[in-house]
């Protein structure tokens, strides 16, 4: 009985390990192929960086959550390494009340020369976590004729349903 039991574990541990490596070895094909497709070279460090944001696709990313999870990576190489995606429209910049500015990835048909990043984000008070949000952001905001607007930063600002503690409450019940 403990024998069956312990190779139900050993295959299940390995068909885990597996998905993970399939999933991994998939993920590096779509992250060389964004870099090819905005014909960006395929660097070590792009390689690794743009990984971290696909892998958390929705969320946003500050400098340290990618300095704390990319071995080998000094400030200015994760600095250049930000500007160029923004600059090529893989990632945007977010701007929220933490103070931090932070970074998400792009939605698909972003290029160097027109953004889709007109959407809200969705900043948690409790655990800082910010989220893009699906949607256009439309307004009837009157701006005078001789201003210029370059973009345009709406934060929704509140608790996610793991922070509120009203799904606690509801979750215990």
């Amino acid at each position: 009985m403990h024998q069956n039991f312990y190779n139900c574990l050993v295959i299940s541990f390995i068909n885990h390990n597996f998905r993970l490596i399939q999933n991994r070895i998939f993920n590096m094909h779509e992250v060389h192929q964004k870099l090819t497709d905005h014909n960006l070279r395929k660097t070590a460090v792009r390689t690794q960086v743009l990984s971290m944001f696909m892998e958390n696709k929705g969320n946003a990313l500050t400098n340290q959550n990618i300095e704390d999870s990319v071995s080998d990576l000094d400030r200015i190489t994760l600095y250049r390494t930000l500007k160029v995606f923004e600059k090529n429209g893989i990632i945007h910049q977010i701007f929220d009340s933490s103070g931090k500015i932070k970074y998400a990835l792009c939605p698909d048909g972003c290029g160097q020369l027109h953004h889709h990043d007109d959407h809200a984000h969705f900043h948690c008070e409790g655990c800082d976590r910010t989220i893009c949000v699906v949607g256009e952001v439309k307004s009837d905001i009157s701006i005078p004729k001789t201003y210029q607007v370059k973009r345009v930063h709406l934060v929704v600002e509140g608790m996610c349903d793991s922070c509120n503690p009203e799904n606690t409450k509801n979750k215990t019940v």
